[in-house]
């Protein structure tokens, strides 16, 4: 496309040399100034129509409407409803949460109640527009029939299963559908510094290369991560439970349909990130 349009450009311009030639031999140069100025806008308009309607290597566009009913449905239920969250490929889907502390819904479920398994819930430093370098979220490792939350992130340690699955995870909240990519399955310690939202660059880079190299399985994932890309980070507790362990599973940002609001404020996030961000900053 970037041919094409340096074709049309070099196009343009010559047609503009030829017309300010032809209309300086009648004496009329002021016309030919203007004809010029009247292209070049024509060119900064599409380019800037473009621009709006897609972010991050086209990976980010703007949702169609009707998109979050299930949403609003959940919400009238608990206004701390975020959004729905799927592992793609197997039976566990829930309502997403979030509270003003990571504690809360830890063993209650979507109506306030007492309840064992609790519910996945949204780190309290996130931003519920999943706009942060580092979207964590935590479930419990559950191996019930009618309650599988997390439980089911345990499949991905075996390396037959992860061939043949989806490999990804779906959020779908108020302001757009999500699509991760998995990429890393690992055990780390509890208090590792693994669930910050936002980070330095350097620092982040450390993660994700920390990430990707730690990871017991290959997910076949081989695009370089860089500090660009928004990852998504699943935290739950080990299938053998080792108390002072975590299994971390992590995806990156593949997909995103979103609301003009939440597209505005990527739109702000990448373009803070480019003068913050070298290329050279990579997990490959």
């Amino acid at each position: 496309r970037g041919s094409f349009m340096t074709l049309k450009k070099m196009g343009a311009v010559l047609g503009v040399v030829a017309l300010s030639l032809f209309l300086a031999s009648c004496g009329n140069k002021q016309e030919a100034s203007s004809s010029a100025e009247v292209t070049e806008e024509s060119s900064v308009q599409e380019e800037t129509s473009k621009e709006i309607t897609s972010l991050y290597d086209g990976r980010i566009t703007l949702v169609k409407p009707g998109f979050d009913e299930k949403i609003k449905e959940l919400k009238k239920k608990n206004t701390d409803v975020v959004g729905w969250i799927s592992l793609d490929g197997t039976d566990s889907a829930y309502p997403l949460l979030q509270a003003e502390d990571n504690e809360y819904y830890l063993r209650r479920n979507i109506n306030k109640k007492y309840d064992v398994y609790g519910i996945p819930f949204l780190d309290m430093e996130n931003t519920a527009m999943l706009t942060d370098q580092n979207t964590v979220i935590y479930g419990h490792m559950t191996y019930g029939k009618d309650v599988q939350q997390f439980g089911a992130l345990r499949f991905y340690l075996d390396q037959k299963y992860t061939d043949k699955s989806p490999k990804t995870v779906t959020i779908t909240t108020e302001n757009g559908i999500y699509t991760y990519r998995l990429f890393s399955i690992r055990n780390v310690s509890e208090d590792a510094p693994y669930r910050d939202a936002n980070m330095k660059d350097a620092v982040y880079a450390a993660l994700i290369k920390e990430t990707v190299e730690g990871s017991k399985i290959d997910f076949d994932y081989h695009t370089p991560i860089t500090t660009k890309d928004r990852i998504l980070t699943l935290s739950t507790c080990t299938p053998n439970k080792i108390e002072d362990e975590r299994l971390v599973i992590a995806g990156v940002l593949e997909k995103a349909e979103v609301t003009k609001e939440a597209f505005e404020a990527f739109k702000t996030v990448f373009s803070e990130g480019a003068e913050s961000a070298p290329a050279e900053i990579s997990a490959e």
